[in-house]
Protein backbone atom coordinates (compact mmCIF):
# COMPACT_ATOMS: atom_id res chain seq x y z
CA UNK A 1 0.00 0.00 0.00
CA UNK A 2 1.22 3.51 -0.82
CA UNK A 3 2.86 4.92 2.30
CA UNK A 4 1.69 8.44 1.45
CA UNK A 5 -1.75 7.77 2.86
CA UNK A 6 -2.62 6.48 6.32
CA UNK A 7 -5.59 4.54 7.63
CA UNK A 8 -5.35 3.76 11.32
CA UNK A 9 -6.23 0.34 12.65
CA UNK A 10 -8.40 2.05 15.26
CA UNK A 11 -10.53 3.63 12.53
CA UNK A 12 -11.02 0.34 10.77
CA UNK A 13 -11.97 -1.33 14.03
CA UNK A 14 -14.53 1.38 14.75
CA UNK A 15 -16.32 0.83 11.44
CA UNK A 16 -16.23 -2.92 11.52
CA UNK A 17 -13.69 -3.30 8.74
CA UNK A 18 -10.41 -4.21 10.45
CA UNK A 19 -7.21 -5.34 8.82
CA UNK A 20 -6.97 -9.09 8.47
CA UNK A 21 -3.64 -10.43 9.64
CA UNK A 22 -2.93 -13.72 7.94
CA UNK A 23 0.11 -15.36 9.47
CA UNK A 24 1.36 -18.84 8.71
CA UNK A 25 4.07 -21.02 10.11
CA UNK A 26 6.25 -19.85 7.23
CA UNK A 27 5.94 -16.24 8.53
CA UNK A 28 4.19 -14.80 5.45
CA UNK A 29 3.65 -10.97 5.64
CA UNK A 30 0.17 -9.52 6.57
CA UNK A 31 -2.42 -9.19 3.81
CA UNK A 32 -3.57 -5.52 3.60
CA UNK A 33 -7.13 -4.64 2.58
CA UNK A 34 -7.78 -3.35 -0.91
CA UNK A 35 -8.36 0.41 -0.73
CA UNK A 36 -9.42 2.61 -3.62
CA UNK A 37 -8.89 6.35 -3.84
CA UNK A 38 -12.08 8.36 -4.32
CA UNK A 39 -12.18 11.26 -6.80
CA UNK A 40 -14.79 13.88 -7.65
CA UNK A 41 -17.95 12.43 -9.19
CA UNK A 42 -18.87 14.16 -12.46
CA UNK A 43 -20.70 11.28 -14.18
CA UNK A 44 -22.99 8.50 -12.97
CA UNK A 45 -20.90 6.29 -10.70
CA UNK A 46 -21.52 3.20 -8.58
CA UNK A 47 -19.33 2.28 -5.63
CA UNK A 48 -19.35 -1.45 -4.94
CA UNK A 49 -18.56 -3.04 -1.59
CA UNK A 50 -15.11 -2.18 -0.34
CA UNK A 51 -13.06 0.56 1.25
CA UNK A 52 -12.42 3.95 -0.35
CA UNK A 53 -10.27 6.81 0.83
CA UNK A 54 -10.90 10.51 0.22
CA UNK A 55 -7.65 12.47 0.18
CA UNK A 56 -9.50 15.57 -1.05
CA UNK A 57 -12.94 17.07 -0.61
CA UNK A 58 -15.29 15.12 -2.85
CA UNK A 59 -17.85 16.93 -5.01
CA UNK A 60 -20.75 15.12 -6.68
CA UNK A 61 -21.79 17.53 -9.42
CA UNK A 62 -22.72 18.07 -13.09
CA UNK A 63 -26.01 16.23 -12.57
CA UNK A 64 -24.18 12.97 -11.83
CA UNK A 65 -25.76 10.25 -9.70
CA UNK A 66 -23.54 8.57 -7.13
CA UNK A 67 -24.85 5.16 -6.09
CA UNK A 68 -23.23 3.59 -3.02
CA UNK A 69 -23.94 -0.10 -2.50
CA UNK A 70 -24.07 -2.03 0.78
CA UNK A 71 -20.72 -2.71 2.41
CA UNK A 72 -18.99 0.45 1.17
CA UNK A 73 -16.73 2.32 3.60
CA UNK A 74 -15.39 5.77 2.73
CA UNK A 75 -12.54 7.04 4.89
CA UNK A 76 -11.89 10.81 4.85
CA UNK A 77 -8.51 12.28 5.60
CA UNK A 78 -8.41 15.25 7.96
CA UNK A 79 -10.46 18.31 7.01
CA UNK A 80 -11.99 16.87 3.84
CA UNK A 81 -15.70 16.50 3.15
CA UNK A 82 -18.27 15.42 0.57
CA UNK A 83 -20.88 17.66 -1.06
CA UNK A 84 -23.72 16.69 -3.38
CA UNK A 85 -24.39 19.73 -5.55
CA UNK A 86 -27.66 20.35 -7.40
CA UNK A 87 -28.71 18.81 -9.74
CA UNK A 88 -26.49 15.87 -8.75
CA UNK A 89 -27.85 13.12 -6.53
CA UNK A 90 -26.71 10.58 -3.96
CA UNK A 91 -28.35 7.18 -3.55
CA UNK A 92 -26.66 5.41 -0.61
CA UNK A 93 -28.71 2.41 0.49
CA UNK A 94 -27.06 -0.20 2.66
CA UNK A 95 -28.60 -3.00 4.67
CA UNK A 96 -28.74 -3.75 8.36
CA UNK A 97 -26.12 -6.48 7.89
CA UNK A 98 -23.99 -4.45 5.47
CA UNK A 99 -24.28 -0.75 6.25
CA UNK A 100 -22.52 2.01 4.39
CA UNK A 101 -19.94 3.89 6.49
CA UNK A 102 -18.57 7.43 6.11
CA UNK A 103 -15.89 8.11 8.70
CA UNK A 104 -12.72 9.95 9.50
CA UNK A 105 -9.34 8.34 9.17
CA UNK A 106 -8.96 8.86 12.90
CA UNK A 107 -11.50 8.32 15.65
CA UNK A 108 -11.62 12.01 16.53
CA UNK A 109 -14.70 14.17 16.51
CA UNK A 110 -14.54 16.72 13.70
CA UNK A 111 -11.68 14.94 11.98
CA UNK A 112 -13.44 15.35 8.63
CA UNK A 113 -15.87 17.98 7.40
CA UNK A 114 -19.07 15.99 6.95
CA UNK A 115 -21.54 15.19 4.17
CA UNK A 116 -23.57 17.98 2.58
CA UNK A 117 -26.61 17.99 0.30
CA UNK A 118 -26.55 21.44 -1.32
CA UNK A 119 -29.41 22.70 -3.53
CA UNK A 120 -30.16 19.18 -4.78
CA UNK A 121 -33.88 18.47 -5.17
CA UNK A 122 -33.80 14.98 -6.62
CA UNK A 123 -36.26 12.38 -5.33
CA UNK A 124 -33.39 9.88 -5.69
CA UNK A 125 -31.44 11.41 -2.80
CA UNK A 126 -31.66 8.66 -0.23
CA UNK A 127 -29.65 7.50 2.79
CA UNK A 128 -30.57 4.16 4.36
CA UNK A 129 -28.50 2.07 6.73
CA UNK A 130 -25.67 4.61 6.56
CA UNK A 131 -23.30 5.33 9.46
CA UNK A 132 -21.76 8.81 9.44
CA UNK A 133 -19.21 9.44 12.20
CA UNK A 134 -16.35 11.67 13.33
CA UNK A 135 -17.42 14.56 11.09
CA UNK A 136 -18.73 18.04 11.76
CA UNK A 137 -15.37 19.70 11.24
CA UNK A 138 -16.64 21.93 8.45
CA UNK A 139 -20.39 21.61 7.83
CA UNK A 140 -21.48 21.96 11.48
CA UNK A 141 -22.79 18.39 11.44
CA UNK A 142 -22.08 14.90 10.18
CA UNK A 143 -24.90 15.53 7.69
CA UNK A 144 -25.83 19.03 6.54
CA UNK A 145 -28.84 19.75 4.31
CA UNK A 146 -29.18 23.20 2.79
CA UNK A 147 -31.13 24.74 -0.04
CA UNK A 148 -32.58 27.96 -1.39
CA UNK A 149 -36.12 28.79 -2.44
CA UNK A 150 -35.10 28.50 -6.09
CA UNK A 151 -32.88 25.43 -5.49
CA UNK A 152 -34.31 23.46 -2.55
CA UNK A 153 -32.80 20.27 -1.20
CA UNK A 154 -34.69 17.00 -0.80
CA UNK A 155 -33.63 13.72 0.81
CA UNK A 156 -34.97 10.58 2.47
CA UNK A 157 -33.11 9.41 5.60
CA UNK A 158 -33.96 6.08 7.23
CA UNK A 159 -32.18 3.61 9.54
CA UNK A 160 -29.07 5.79 9.70
CA UNK A 161 -26.65 6.56 12.52
CA UNK A 162 -25.06 9.98 13.03
CA UNK A 163 -22.49 9.91 15.81
CA UNK A 164 -19.28 11.35 17.18
CA UNK A 165 -19.67 14.73 15.45
CA UNK A 166 -17.73 17.67 16.78
CA UNK A 167 -20.96 19.66 16.43
CA UNK A 168 -24.34 18.07 15.61
CA UNK A 169 -25.33 14.78 14.08
CA UNK A 170 -27.66 16.51 11.59
CA UNK A 171 -28.13 20.16 10.59
CA UNK A 172 -30.46 21.90 8.14
CA UNK A 173 -30.81 25.43 6.77
CA UNK A 174 -32.81 27.21 4.12
CA UNK A 175 -35.32 25.38 1.92
CA UNK A 176 -35.18 21.67 2.74
CA UNK A 177 -37.55 18.71 2.56
CA UNK A 178 -36.86 15.43 4.33
CA UNK A 179 -39.26 12.96 2.74
CA UNK A 180 -38.95 10.40 5.54
CA UNK A 181 -36.93 10.16 8.77
CA UNK A 182 -37.52 6.74 10.28
CA UNK A 183 -35.51 4.72 12.81
CA UNK A 184 -32.43 6.91 12.85
CA UNK A 185 -29.97 7.23 15.75
CA UNK A 186 -28.30 10.57 16.55
CA UNK A 187 -25.95 9.99 19.46
CA UNK A 188 -22.53 10.81 20.96
CA UNK A 189 -22.40 14.24 19.30
CA UNK A 190 -20.83 17.23 21.03
CA UNK A 191 -23.44 20.03 20.72
CA UNK A 192 -26.57 17.93 20.39
CA UNK A 193 -28.44 15.49 18.20
CA UNK A 194 -29.47 18.00 15.52
CA UNK A 195 -29.72 21.69 14.65
CA UNK A 196 -32.73 22.60 12.51
CA UNK A 197 -34.73 25.54 11.26
CA UNK A 198 -38.17 25.71 12.87
CA UNK A 199 -39.79 24.85 9.56
CA UNK A 200 -37.85 21.57 9.43
CA UNK A 201 -38.64 20.22 12.90
CA UNK A 202 -41.76 18.51 11.56
CA UNK A 203 -39.64 16.16 9.46
CA UNK A 204 -38.35 14.38 12.58
CA UNK A 205 -40.16 11.25 13.73
CA UNK A 206 -40.43 9.67 17.15
CA UNK A 207 -39.24 6.34 15.74
CA UNK A 208 -35.75 7.88 15.80
CA UNK A 209 -33.65 8.43 18.91
CA UNK A 210 -31.86 11.66 19.85
CA UNK A 211 -30.20 10.80 23.17
CA UNK A 212 -26.74 9.86 24.38
CA UNK A 213 -25.15 13.11 23.15
CA UNK A 214 -23.02 15.42 25.25
CA UNK A 215 -26.10 17.67 25.25
CA UNK A 216 -29.38 15.90 24.50
CA UNK A 217 -31.23 18.53 22.46
CA UNK A 218 -32.55 19.23 19.02
CA UNK A 219 -31.49 22.83 18.54
CA UNK A 220 -34.09 25.05 16.79
CA UNK A 221 -31.99 28.03 15.89
CA UNK A 222 -33.98 30.05 13.34
CA UNK A 223 -37.13 30.31 11.26
CA UNK A 224 -40.90 30.22 11.63
CA UNK A 225 -43.58 27.63 10.99
CA UNK A 226 -44.79 28.55 7.51
CA UNK A 227 -46.22 25.20 6.36
CA UNK A 228 -48.64 22.79 8.06
CA UNK A 229 -46.62 20.40 10.19
CA UNK A 230 -46.47 18.24 13.32
CA UNK A 231 -43.73 18.20 15.95
CA UNK A 232 -43.29 14.68 17.30
CA UNK A 233 -42.82 13.76 20.93
CA UNK A 234 -39.20 12.75 20.43
CA UNK A 235 -36.93 11.63 23.28
CA UNK A 236 -34.98 14.91 23.57
CA UNK A 237 -36.10 18.53 24.04
CA UNK A 238 -36.50 20.98 21.21
CA UNK A 239 -34.14 23.75 22.36
CA UNK A 240 -35.75 26.90 20.94
CA UNK A 241 -33.00 29.45 20.32
CA UNK A 242 -35.15 31.87 18.34
CA UNK A 243 -38.51 33.59 18.43
CA UNK A 244 -40.96 31.35 16.55
CA UNK A 245 -44.05 32.65 14.74
CA UNK A 246 -46.64 30.02 13.88
CA UNK A 247 -48.09 31.07 10.52
CA UNK A 248 -49.63 27.73 9.52
CA UNK A 249 -51.17 24.70 11.28
CA UNK A 250 -48.85 23.29 13.95
CA UNK A 251 -49.64 20.11 15.86
CA UNK A 252 -47.47 19.25 18.86
CA UNK A 253 -47.72 15.60 19.84
CA UNK A 254 -47.72 13.92 23.29
CA UNK A 255 -44.39 13.89 25.11
CA UNK A 256 -42.83 16.78 23.20
CA UNK A 257 -40.63 19.14 25.24
CA UNK A 258 -40.00 22.71 24.07
CA UNK A 259 -37.23 24.41 26.07
CA UNK A 260 -36.80 28.10 25.23
CA UNK A 261 -33.59 30.10 25.47
CA UNK A 262 -33.56 33.31 27.48
CA UNK A 263 -36.04 35.89 26.22
CA UNK A 264 -37.43 33.86 23.33
CA UNK A 265 -41.10 33.07 22.82
CA UNK A 266 -43.65 31.51 20.46
CA UNK A 267 -46.56 33.39 18.91
CA UNK A 268 -49.49 31.89 17.00
CA UNK A 269 -50.33 34.53 14.42
CA UNK A 270 -53.30 35.21 12.09
CA UNK A 271 -53.42 32.39 9.57
CA UNK A 272 -51.75 30.05 12.04
CA UNK A 273 -53.15 27.69 14.61
CA UNK A 274 -51.75 25.50 17.36
CA UNK A 275 -53.05 22.15 18.60
CA UNK A 276 -50.80 21.00 21.45
CA UNK A 277 -52.59 17.91 22.71
CA UNK A 278 -50.79 15.70 25.18
CA UNK A 279 -52.13 12.99 27.46
CA UNK A 280 -52.17 12.50 31.22
CA UNK A 281 -49.33 9.96 30.81
CA UNK A 282 -47.40 12.00 28.23
CA UNK A 283 -47.99 15.72 28.74
CA UNK A 284 -46.39 18.31 26.49
CA UNK A 285 -43.94 20.70 28.19
CA UNK A 286 -43.25 24.37 27.37
CA UNK A 287 -40.39 25.44 29.63
CA UNK A 288 -37.30 27.57 29.94
CA UNK A 289 -33.82 26.24 29.24
CA UNK A 290 -33.20 27.21 32.86
CA UNK A 291 -35.59 26.72 35.76
CA UNK A 292 -35.89 30.46 36.45
CA UNK A 293 -39.13 32.41 36.53
CA UNK A 294 -39.42 34.62 33.46
CA UNK A 295 -36.55 32.89 31.67
CA UNK A 296 -38.51 32.69 28.41
CA UNK A 297 -41.14 34.99 26.97
CA UNK A 298 -44.22 32.78 26.95
CA UNK A 299 -46.70 31.45 24.39
CA UNK A 300 -49.01 33.95 22.69
CA UNK A 301 -52.20 33.39 20.69
CA UNK A 302 -52.42 36.61 18.67
CA UNK A 303 -55.51 37.36 16.55
CA UNK A 304 -55.98 33.69 15.64
CA UNK A 305 -59.63 32.60 15.54
CA UNK A 306 -59.29 28.95 14.55
CA UNK A 307 -61.55 26.47 16.32
CA UNK A 308 -58.59 24.08 16.14
CA UNK A 309 -56.53 26.12 18.62
CA UNK A 310 -56.33 23.72 21.56
CA UNK A 311 -53.95 23.06 24.43
CA UNK A 312 -54.64 19.95 26.49
CA UNK A 313 -52.42 18.21 29.00
CA UNK A 314 -49.71 20.84 28.55
CA UNK A 315 -47.38 22.13 31.27
CA UNK A 316 -46.29 25.76 30.91
CA UNK A 317 -43.52 26.90 33.24
CA UNK A 318 -40.79 29.53 33.80
CA UNK A 319 -42.27 31.99 31.28
CA UNK A 320 -43.68 35.48 31.57
CA UNK A 321 -40.46 37.22 30.59
CA UNK A 322 -42.04 38.99 27.60
CA UNK A 323 -45.79 38.38 27.45
CA UNK A 324 -46.32 38.86 31.23
CA UNK A 325 -47.64 35.32 31.52
CA UNK A 326 -46.83 31.77 30.55
CA UNK A 327 -49.72 32.00 28.07
CA UNK A 328 -51.08 35.26 26.65
CA UNK A 329 -54.34 35.47 24.67
CA UNK A 330 -55.04 38.64 22.71
CA UNK A 331 -57.36 39.57 19.89
CA UNK A 332 -59.01 42.50 18.17
CA UNK A 333 -62.57 43.10 16.97
CA UNK A 334 -61.48 42.32 13.41
CA UNK A 335 -59.18 39.44 14.42
CA UNK A 336 -60.46 37.83 17.62
CA UNK A 337 -58.61 34.96 19.28
CA UNK A 338 -60.17 31.60 20.14
CA UNK A 339 -58.63 28.68 22.03
CA UNK A 340 -59.66 25.75 24.24
CA UNK A 341 -57.54 25.12 27.36
CA UNK A 342 -58.09 21.94 29.36
CA UNK A 343 -56.07 19.80 31.79
CA UNK A 344 -53.10 22.18 31.69
CA UNK A 345 -50.63 23.44 34.31
CA UNK A 346 -49.42 27.06 34.43
CA UNK A 347 -46.61 27.48 36.96
CA UNK A 348 -43.45 29.39 37.87
CA UNK A 349 -44.24 32.46 35.77
CA UNK A 350 -42.46 35.68 36.72
CA UNK A 351 -45.88 37.35 36.46
CA UNK A 352 -49.13 35.45 35.78
CA UNK A 353 -49.89 31.94 34.66
CA UNK A 354 -52.44 33.13 32.08
CA UNK A 355 -53.27 36.59 30.70
CA UNK A 356 -55.99 37.80 28.34
CA UNK A 357 -56.57 41.06 26.52
CA UNK A 358 -58.88 42.37 23.80
CA UNK A 359 -61.44 40.15 22.10
CA UNK A 360 -60.90 36.56 23.22
CA UNK A 361 -63.00 33.41 23.43
CA UNK A 362 -61.92 30.45 25.56
CA UNK A 363 -63.93 27.45 24.35
CA UNK A 364 -63.22 25.36 27.44
CA UNK A 365 -61.24 25.79 30.65
CA UNK A 366 -61.60 22.55 32.61
CA UNK A 367 -59.28 20.96 35.17
CA UNK A 368 -56.42 23.42 34.86
CA UNK A 369 -53.91 24.25 37.60
CA UNK A 370 -52.47 27.77 37.91
CA UNK A 371 -49.93 27.76 40.73
CA UNK A 372 -46.53 29.05 41.92
CA UNK A 373 -46.76 32.21 39.81
CA UNK A 374 -45.26 35.46 41.11
CA UNK A 375 -48.11 37.96 40.64
CA UNK A 376 -51.10 35.66 40.67
CA UNK A 377 -52.82 32.79 38.95
CA UNK A 378 -54.13 34.85 36.03
CA UNK A 379 -54.86 38.34 34.75
CA UNK A 380 -58.19 38.25 32.94
CA UNK A 381 -60.30 41.05 31.50
CA UNK A 382 -63.75 41.35 33.09
CA UNK A 383 -65.41 40.21 29.86
CA UNK A 384 -63.39 36.96 29.93
CA UNK A 385 -63.98 35.85 33.53
CA UNK A 386 -66.98 33.80 32.49
CA UNK A 387 -64.67 31.41 30.64
CA UNK A 388 -63.07 30.23 33.88
CA UNK A 389 -64.43 27.06 35.48
CA UNK A 390 -64.46 25.93 39.10
CA UNK A 391 -62.99 22.55 38.08
CA UNK A 392 -59.69 24.44 37.79
CA UNK A 393 -57.55 25.56 40.72
CA UNK A 394 -55.95 28.98 41.19
CA UNK A 395 -54.09 28.69 44.51
CA UNK A 396 -50.51 28.14 45.64
CA UNK A 397 -49.23 31.33 43.96
CA UNK A 398 -47.19 34.05 45.64
CA UNK A 399 -50.46 36.02 45.53
CA UNK A 400 -53.61 33.93 45.19
CA UNK A 401 -55.74 36.11 42.93
CA UNK A 402 -57.24 36.28 39.49
CA UNK A 403 -56.40 39.86 38.59
CA UNK A 404 -59.07 41.80 36.66
CA UNK A 405 -57.20 44.78 35.17
CA UNK A 406 -59.85 46.19 32.82
CA UNK A 407 -63.04 45.62 30.92
CA UNK A 408 -66.78 45.49 31.42
CA UNK A 409 -69.35 42.69 31.22
CA UNK A 410 -70.66 43.17 27.68
CA UNK A 411 -71.95 39.64 27.02
CA UNK A 412 -74.02 37.30 29.18
CA UNK A 413 -71.65 35.50 31.54
CA UNK A 414 -71.36 33.30 34.61
CA UNK A 415 -68.57 33.89 37.10
CA UNK A 416 -67.73 30.61 38.81
CA UNK A 417 -67.02 30.18 42.49
CA UNK A 418 -63.33 29.48 41.96
CA UNK A 419 -60.90 28.93 44.84
CA UNK A 420 -59.19 32.34 44.63
CA UNK A 421 -60.59 35.89 44.67
CA UNK A 422 -61.33 37.88 41.56
CA UNK A 423 -59.19 40.93 42.33
CA UNK A 424 -60.99 43.84 40.65
CA UNK A 425 -58.41 46.40 39.55
CA UNK A 426 -60.83 48.48 37.49
CA UNK A 427 -64.31 49.94 37.55
CA UNK A 428 -66.68 47.31 36.12
CA UNK A 429 -69.95 48.13 34.35
CA UNK A 430 -72.37 45.23 33.96
CA UNK A 431 -74.04 45.77 30.59
CA UNK A 432 -75.40 42.23 30.07
CA UNK A 433 -76.72 39.40 32.23
CA UNK A 434 -74.16 38.42 34.87
CA UNK A 435 -74.60 35.41 37.17
CA UNK A 436 -72.21 34.96 40.10
CA UNK A 437 -72.05 31.43 41.51
CA UNK A 438 -71.85 30.37 45.18
CA UNK A 439 -68.41 30.72 46.74
CA UNK A 440 -67.19 33.44 44.41
CA UNK A 441 -65.05 36.14 46.02
CA UNK A 442 -64.76 39.64 44.54
CA UNK A 443 -62.06 41.78 46.14
CA UNK A 444 -61.83 45.38 44.90
CA UNK A 445 -58.72 47.47 44.80
CA UNK A 446 -58.91 50.90 46.37
CA UNK A 447 -61.53 53.22 44.93
CA UNK A 448 -63.02 50.79 42.40
CA UNK A 449 -66.66 49.74 42.20
CA UNK A 450 -69.18 47.74 40.17
CA UNK A 451 -72.31 49.18 38.57
CA UNK A 452 -75.19 47.22 37.03
CA UNK A 453 -76.45 49.41 34.20
CA UNK A 454 -79.87 49.62 32.45
CA UNK A 455 -79.04 46.90 29.89
CA UNK A 456 -77.50 44.62 32.50
CA UNK A 457 -78.61 42.41 35.34
CA UNK A 458 -76.91 40.73 38.28
CA UNK A 459 -77.95 37.50 39.98
CA UNK A 460 -75.52 36.79 42.82
CA UNK A 461 -77.09 33.86 44.63
CA UNK A 462 -74.92 32.14 47.19
CA UNK A 463 -75.79 29.62 49.85
CA UNK A 464 -75.40 29.57 53.61
CA UNK A 465 -72.50 27.12 53.15
CA UNK A 466 -70.96 28.97 50.19
CA UNK A 467 -71.80 32.68 50.38
CA UNK A 468 -70.60 35.16 47.79
CA UNK A 469 -68.20 37.90 48.92
CA UNK A 470 -67.90 41.54 47.78
CA UNK A 471 -65.04 43.08 49.77
CA UNK A 472 -62.17 45.50 49.73
CA UNK A 473 -58.66 44.30 49.04
CA UNK A 474 -57.85 45.63 52.50
CA UNK A 475 -59.97 45.47 55.63
CA UNK A 476 -60.53 49.23 55.74
CA UNK A 477 -64.00 50.87 55.67
CA UNK A 478 -64.50 52.68 52.39
CA UNK A 479 -61.59 50.89 50.69
CA UNK A 480 -63.74 50.14 47.62
CA UNK A 481 -66.59 52.07 46.07
CA UNK A 482 -69.49 49.64 46.51
CA UNK A 483 -72.02 47.86 44.27
CA UNK A 484 -74.62 49.92 42.43
CA UNK A 485 -77.85 48.89 40.68
CA UNK A 486 -78.44 51.84 38.34
CA UNK A 487 -81.74 52.14 36.43
CA UNK A 488 -81.87 48.38 35.79
CA UNK A 489 -85.36 46.89 35.96
CA UNK A 490 -84.48 43.24 35.23
CA UNK A 491 -86.37 40.63 37.24
CA UNK A 492 -83.09 38.66 37.36
CA UNK A 493 -81.57 41.21 39.77
CA UNK A 494 -81.26 39.15 42.93
CA UNK A 495 -78.83 39.05 45.86
CA UNK A 496 -78.97 36.07 48.23
CA UNK A 497 -76.35 35.02 50.80
CA UNK A 498 -73.90 37.72 49.76
CA UNK A 499 -71.51 39.41 52.19
CA UNK A 500 -70.60 43.06 51.47
CA UNK A 501 -67.85 44.66 53.52
CA UNK A 502 -65.41 47.59 53.56
CA UNK A 503 -67.22 49.52 50.81
CA UNK A 504 -68.93 52.88 50.72
CA UNK A 505 -65.93 54.73 49.38
CA UNK A 506 -67.78 56.04 46.29
CA UNK A 507 -71.47 55.15 46.40
CA UNK A 508 -71.89 56.07 50.10
CA UNK A 509 -72.89 52.50 50.89
CA UNK A 510 -71.83 48.90 50.39
CA UNK A 511 -74.94 48.59 48.17
CA UNK A 512 -76.49 51.54 46.35
CA UNK A 513 -79.85 51.04 44.60
CA UNK A 514 -81.03 53.94 42.43
CA UNK A 515 -83.55 54.48 39.65
CA UNK A 516 -85.45 57.20 37.84
CA UNK A 517 -89.09 57.54 36.84
CA UNK A 518 -88.08 56.69 33.27
CA UNK A 519 -85.82 53.82 34.38
CA UNK A 520 -86.93 52.48 37.74
CA UNK A 521 -84.66 49.99 39.44
CA UNK A 522 -85.74 46.52 40.59
CA UNK A 523 -83.74 44.21 42.89
CA UNK A 524 -84.38 41.63 45.61
CA UNK A 525 -81.94 41.43 48.53
CA UNK A 526 -82.29 38.63 51.12
CA UNK A 527 -80.08 36.85 53.66
CA UNK A 528 -77.15 39.15 52.94
CA UNK A 529 -74.65 40.76 55.31
CA UNK A 530 -73.54 44.40 55.07
CA UNK A 531 -70.55 45.23 57.24
CA UNK A 532 -67.84 47.83 57.82
CA UNK A 533 -69.06 50.41 55.31
CA UNK A 534 -67.55 53.87 55.51
CA UNK A 535 -71.15 55.15 55.35
CA UNK A 536 -74.36 53.10 54.97
CA UNK A 537 -74.88 49.39 54.62
CA UNK A 538 -77.58 49.97 51.95
CA UNK A 539 -78.68 53.21 50.30
CA UNK A 540 -81.86 53.34 48.20
CA UNK A 541 -82.82 56.39 46.11
CA UNK A 542 -85.15 57.53 43.33
CA UNK A 543 -87.73 55.22 41.77
CA UNK A 544 -87.22 51.66 42.98
CA UNK A 545 -88.84 48.26 43.54
CA UNK A 546 -87.19 46.29 46.34
CA UNK A 547 -88.46 43.54 48.65
CA UNK A 548 -90.44 45.00 51.53
CA UNK A 549 -88.39 43.14 54.14
CA UNK A 550 -85.05 44.41 52.85
CA UNK A 551 -84.32 46.10 56.18
CA UNK A 552 -85.13 43.05 58.28
CA UNK A 553 -84.11 39.96 56.27
CA UNK A 554 -80.52 41.12 56.00
CA UNK A 555 -77.78 41.59 58.61
CA UNK A 556 -76.01 44.92 59.23
CA UNK A 557 -72.77 45.17 61.18
CA UNK A 558 -70.54 48.18 61.97
CA UNK A 559 -71.60 50.56 59.18
CA UNK A 560 -70.50 54.10 59.98
CA UNK A 561 -73.70 55.95 58.98
CA UNK A 562 -76.13 53.15 59.79
CA UNK A 563 -77.78 50.06 58.37
CA UNK A 564 -80.06 51.35 55.58
CA UNK A 565 -81.39 54.64 54.26
CA UNK A 566 -84.00 55.66 51.70
CA UNK A 567 -86.70 53.08 52.49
Amino acid sequence: MNTSFKISRASFASIGVGIALVLSLSACPPVAPVVKELQNIIEDTTLTAGTYVARQSISVRNGAKLTILPGVTIIFEQGYSMSVEGPAKLYAVGTEANPIVLAGDEMMRGFWGGLRFNNTNSTENRLEYVIVEYGGGYYNANLYLTGTSSNPTRAVINHCTFRQSETYGLATAGSVTIGDFTDNVLTSNTLGAASLDANHVGFLEDTSTFTGNDVDIVDVRAGNVTADTAWSGIDAPYAIDTGVSVLAALDIEPGAVLAFAAGHAMSVEPGGRLAAIGTAEEPILFTGAEATRGYWGGLRFNNTNSTENRVEYVIFEYGGGYYNANVYLTGSSTNPTRVAINHCVFRHSSKFGLLTNGLVTIDGFADNTLTQNAQGAASINADHLGFLEDSSTFVGNDVDIVNVPSGNVTADAVWAGIDAPYFINTGVSVLAALVIRPGAMLEFNTGYAMSVEPTGSLAAVGTAEAPILFAGGEATPGYWGGLRFNNTNAVANNLVHVTFEYGGGYYNANLYITGSSMNPVRVTVTDCTFAHSAKWGIMVAGSFDVNVDIATTNTFVDNASGAITGV
